[in-house]
């Protein structure tokens, strides 16, 4: 298999079911020892028979007063994966009909996608009208309507497309970006495409975000999200999903974690809104990847346990539903053929998800062959949904004996070029109808910011920038300042900073706003106004004030927002946000996120503070990782300034120098020695002399060296520094390993190697990664099972084995982690990767953390 060939088969779409846990690939046919046996009794399995669409209508259930209607199908449609609503109420498709033709994936690569419109011509609410606005495509997965054009993504490109005569088709193609993921692997590569809240596009599993701004286009870093599918809540915050881990959120703009260089990651970004994975189906289901596993599928009643596939989600912003759903966060499983819809909680900060229903699920089928693989909110305040409709949806590389055996047996490898899109309405609400915003006035634009769906805002917001200069502004500013709706309010303050007329005036008044919300927009959009120059004008003052806020939201933003400003304004500001904040995790990460070159003013600033002193554990917490900012930062002359200032402090001061000394500390690896050092040009000897009579001191100095000793080779402790010298066939080896860890690995651990809480591991700094060869070796060839414990916390997660690969692909990824994230470690050759596959080669299960911790 050569390596173009090999990123083109290497993963599984998200919403076929393919992880029980992270980074899973399937069970090789030919590896010894691996039971795949069907125990679910013949007997109980119901039958998978191909149902028409108005036959599928008769398979689901829904909670009292919902019916579910169809809203296209074939053969107006084929293998449909992501939709969007243009202006005049047309369905934007994207069919993805290359994708897995039969069991082997034979003519996957066909360019054979394609992205239609369907129309319903005669209202009575079903597509009668199919048109190809751009066909020839090798496996398309999203779209995204902007500037009267559309972005297709179509891995490694992004394209932006527009019909220019009129005719309905695409006669104008250009490269966006030539570097949107990989083609191949729908699930571990870029897809999604929202325009957001705050007028940028983000994608699912993407790390860059783009806008268009005079007609250029922009690209930017930001966060690398989830798997399959994109959604964003009523405040512009992006929600996502692994497969096996149904709904994460970003809790605030995850750019601004990155603004502290000498911090670790700071958490709040990919936020687990639940732990609870468990499902509930209404159909005996063993078609899934691994239910030859006992625990995969329940016991008593043989439906599937928990979530292996979830998809694009979607947060209800509609106004069709009754009020209580608004918000609500549905995500589909096309695994077990259901929806689910999680209640979204918000306090302080923390959004957590809860199932609606006790032992049940929102909308489940008894049709096998029904795969909702995204969810949408439409122009008329309906939720829809995207069916693939085929028995068939694993991919080939991770297709389990076991299943194909199910497939092959049950006949669900064929037909392959079907697909629905469905409309959930309640029925006890009014009559639903879409809005045409096409042929609106700009004045009805503007009115339309304040509607009560938020498909609608979201198209208006969009349409009224599109305007240009020809947008009414003062009818917009009208509406940021005036609007009786807070969401009108919030829209218009967007489209306001898409026209490019936020101004201080604007910005004042909004600051006045009643709601929180709102008022942690402004102070974002104040950003561009903020800088060293001008900390004392009356405009950052009125910013400043803020901190004092009753909001949450409000107190948060000032915290991130205040990074430009000169160090002591941002100390004296954090001084007053943390004194009674301390206790919220989030606002301290926000507070450490802006006080980089400021931590000694601020640490300055509470030392001797009497009501900073009162011992409280978060306060304490806080201080110290304000400290461990300064060892990150490794300067020399703030380190021993902050290390005196602890040192100096009274008795009465007890918990704050401690605070202060443990953030001053390196961190100790396993083998007890410390994982950075810090500099210093001649001896410390106050700080000599005072180790001999504080511990803590002692230890701080276990990470600092002075003189001759700071030449010392410490290249295995520098962090992200570090890299060993590689040979000429090891570098390649690197080299061609980044290309299988960004394609199979980066999804999950990330492609920074921080990992995802919940879901997968950190590698950067692990001992796991740095330790013993042939223990990681084993681990990708067969697999692990926890608990594990990483960088001091446990995790109890499932990786199954990645023995499908080659050894010189296993060789190159080992090489690659070995010699990123922090490490400075040997090359893993292709010799030892085959020598510990043989010697494995009878090992039946997953290893344990303490089998492996054996391997020297």
């Amino acid at each position: 298999m050569n390596w173009m060939s090999y990123t083109a088969v290497v993963c599984c779409l998200a919403f076929a079911g393919a992880n029980d846990g992270y980074g899973q690939a399937g069970d090789r046919k030919d590896r010894p020892g691996t039971e795949q046996k069907a125990w679910v009794p013949e007997e109980v399995i119901p039958e998978a028979p191909v149902l028409s669409p108005e036959e599928a209508l008769e398979s689901f259930s829904l909670p009292a007063g919902f019916e579910i209607e169809i809203a296209a199908a074939e053969p107006f449609i084929n293998s449909p994966v992501a939709m969007e609503f243009d202006e005049a109420g047309r369905m934007w498709v994207v069919e993805m009909t290359g994708y897995m033709p039969n069991a082997d994936g034979t003519g996957e690569d066909a360019r054979v996608g394609s992205i239609v419109t369907l129309e319903d011509t005669d209202k009575d609410g079903r597509v009668d009208k199919r048109t190809v606005f751009l066909d020839k495509l090798q496996m398309p997965r999203a779209i995204c309507l902007i500037d009267d054009g559309v972005l297709v993504a179509e891995p490694p490109y992004l394209w932006f497309c527009k019909d220019t005569d009129g005719d309905g088709k695409s006669d104008k193609k250009e490269i966006v970006d030539d570097k949107y993921g990989s083609q191949g692997n729908p699930e571990h590569t870029s897809n999604g495409l929202m325009v957001a809240l705050d007028n940028w596009i983000y994608s699912a599993n993407h790390g860059s975000r783009y806008k268009k701004i005079n007609g250029q286009w922009i690209k930017e870093a930001t966060s690398g999200r989830g798997q399959w599918g994109i959604s964003q809540d009523n405040y512009g915050r992006i929600y996502f999903n692994s497969n096996s881990d149904q709904l994460r959120v970003d809790l605030f703009p995850t750019h601004y974690l990155s603004q502290n260089p000498n911090i670790g990651r700071l958490s709040g970004g990919s936020y687990r809104t639940t732990s609870d994975q468990t499902v509930w189906p209404s159909r005996v289901n063993p078609g899934v990847n691994r239910a030859y596993r006992r625990g995969t599928l329940r016991d008593e009643d043989y439906t599937l346990a928990r979530y292996t596939g979830a998809s694009g989600p979607v947060v209800y912003r509609g106004d069709n539903f009754p009020a209580e759903f608004v918000g609500n966060g549905f995500v589909p499983e096309p695994t077990g053929n259901f929806i689910r819809r999680n209640i979204l909680t918000e306090i302080d900060g923390t959004i957590s998800a809860t199932n609606a229903y006790f032992q049940s699920e929102f909308l489940a089928s008894t049709d096998e062959r029904f795969r909702p693989v995204n969810l949408y909110n439409g122009p008329d305040g309906c939720l829809y949904v995207v069916d693939l409709y085929r028995g068939l949806i694993q991919h080939r590389i991770f297709l389990t004996t076991y299943l194909r055996n199910q497939i092959e047996s049950r006949g669900l490898e064929n037909p392959i070029h079907l697909g629905r899109i469905y409309r959930v309405v309640w029925k006890g609400g009014k009559q639903p109808t879409a809005p045409v915003l096409s042929k609106s006035e700009p004045a009805n634009l503007v009115k339309a910011l304040s509607h009560k769906n938020g498909w609608t805002r979201d198209t208006a917001q969009r349409l009224l920038i599109e305007l240009g200069p020809k947008a009414p502004v003062s009818q917009i500013r009208r509406v940021a300042l005036k609007s009786k709706s807070a969401l009108g309010r919030r829209h218009a303050l967007w489209t306001m900073e898409g026209l490019g007329k936020i101004n201080k005036k604007l910005i004042t008044q909004a600051l006045e706003d009643w709601d929180g919300k709102n008022r942690a927009i402004a102070i974002r959009l104040a950003e561009s106004y903020l800088d060293e120059s001008n900390g004392n004008n009356a405009f950052t003052k009125k910013i400043l004030s803020k901190s004092e806020d009753p909001s949450f939201e409000v107190r948060q933003q000032l915290a991130f927002s205040i990074h430009p400003l000169p160090a002591r304004q941002r100390a004296e500001t954090f001084a007053k946000l943390m004194l009674f904040g301390s206790q919220n995790e989030w606002l301290q990460n926000a507070a450490l996120s802006s006080i980089a070159g400021a931590e000694y003013q601020f640490l300055n600033l509470v030392a001797n503070d009497r009501a900073w002193n009162i011992s409280r554990d978060t306060r304490n917490a806080f201080v110290q990782r304000v400290a461990n900012s300064i060892r990150g930062s490794k300067d020399a002359k703030i380190f021993l300034a902050a290390s005196h200032l602890a040192i100096d402090l009274p008795q009465s001061a007890k918990t704050m120098t401690e605070a202060i000394l443990d953030g001053l500390a390196s961190p100790m690896s396993r083998n007890n020695k410390p994982t950075s050092i810090v500099q210093l040009d001649s001896e410390p000897k106050r700080l000599v002399s005072a180790s001999t009579k504080h511990e803590k001191v002692k230890k701080m100095l276990l990470g600092v060296t002075w003189g001759e000793s700071a030449n010392t080779d410490r290249t295995n402790t520098q962090g992200n520094s570090a890299k060993t010298k590689l040979g000429k066939v090891e570098q390649e080896l690197f080299n061609k390993g980044q290309l299988v860890y960004t394609t199979l690995c980066g999804a999950c651990h990330q492609p920074n190697g921080e990992g995802q809480e919940g879901l997968a591991p950190p590698l950067k700094n692990s001992e796991w990664v740095s330790g013993s060869k042939e223990r990681l070796t084993r681990i990708v060839l067969q697999g692990m099972q926890g608990p594990v414990e990483v960088d001091g916390k446990e995790y109890n997660l499932l990786m199954p084995g990645l023995a499908v690969l080659e050894d010189e692909q296993i060789a190159s990824v080992l090489t690659y982690v070995r010699n990123s994230f922090g490490h400075a470690s040997s090359a893993i050759s292709v010799d030892e990767v085959a020598k510990t596959r043989l010697a494995t080669q009878d090992k039946g299960d997953l290893w344990t953390a303490q089998e492996l911790l054996e391997v020297k």
